[in-house]
């Protein structure tokens, strides 16, 4: 191992799984001294308390303990609660742009499939255990944490989620996948209804309350990124970029650039320092991809 490399992790996954209860369970007031401890509900209904405050979880919300934090749940017994649990540690500051004491007590609606991927991948490299298993938990806990975080910034939209089903999500991700694979190929938004199997009123409402924008935005931004990146590469001209990106005009696709990213392709490209700045100033909650 090479000088100044960590030995270690940044987290240590401490117990990861996925349970059902079918009958009333309370879990006592209890505190982890130095570990926090995730419980995702993907079933069920459940009363917990975290600190003085108590909350109402019903599917798909979550619920984030911090070290030394005193916590207790009351699970209903007419119900089967389905729960992912999650307990870790810090062992040194993680590189994530914002402080793990900064997450809310609660999160609801995280119906993001992404999420639920990255957890199960977790629960399966935590009990195969192979090699460099640590650092595989580490990282995909990383990713976990940085999902939630991308779900609470999503809280003005929980109440329209809950108008759609584990079904309907899945849906949007298979059409999400479809513009990102061939973004360089016409697409209209009946297409993309189309392969998501939802009528177009409906996928356009899902798909923006979900990802923060409506589809034909969403294909514009995957165009304009992946034009970037071949104008970053400087290996082709604006028109070559414009027709690999699924543009037919140069024109239009220069037009559309700038208003994206704040200066035209040819200064893009020449790496104008206007650009850097440009770019950083891009927002993409939403878009996550």
């Amino acid at each position: 191992m090479s000088r100044g490399e960590p030995s270690v992790p940044p987290f240590e996954v401490l117990r990861v799984a996925a349970f059902t209860r079918k009958s009333r369970y309370t879990a006592l007031p209890h505190s982890h001294a130095d570990d926090y401890e995730i419980d995702y509900y993907c079933g069920g209904e459940a009363s917990v308390g975290i600190g003085p405050r108590w909350y109402r979880l019903g599917a798909d919300d979550l619920y984030i303990a911090q070290p030394g934090e005193m916590h207790t749940v009351r699970e209903k017994g007419d119900r089967a609660c389905a729960v992912w649990h999650l307990l870790f540690r810090a062992r040194s500051a993680p590189s994530l742009p914002f402080s793990l004491d900064s997450l809310p007590s609660v999160v609801r609606a995280v119906r993001d499939p992404y999420l639920r991927d990255t957890w199960r991948r977790l629960i399966d490299e935590y009990y195969v255990r192979q090699s460099r298993w640590e650092w595989l938990c580490s990282n995909l806990l990383t990713e976990l944490i940085l999902c939630i975080d991308r779900a609470r910034s999503r809280g003005a939209d929980t109440r329209r989620m809950r108008l759609y089903t584990a079904s309907d999500l899945a849906r949007l991700a298979r059409a999400r996948s479809y513009i990102h694979l061939f973004y360089h190929e016409p697409i209209t938004l009946a297409a993309l209804a189309q392969v998501a199997s939802m009528s177009r009123c409906r996928f356009a409402r899902a798909f923006r309350a979900y990802y923060g924008r409506t589809p034909m935005d969403y294909v514009i931004e995957t165009r304009i990124h992946h034009a970037a990146e071949l104008l970053r590469e400087r290996r082709y001209s604006m028109s070559e970029v414009a027709a690999m990106t699924g543009y037919r005009s140069a024109q239009y696709f220069s037009r559309q650039f700038r208003q994206r990213r704040g200066v035209p392709p040819s200064a893009y490209a020449s790496g104008n320092p206007a650009e850097e700045h440009a770019h950083a100033g891009l927002t993409t909650s939403g878009s996550a991809g």
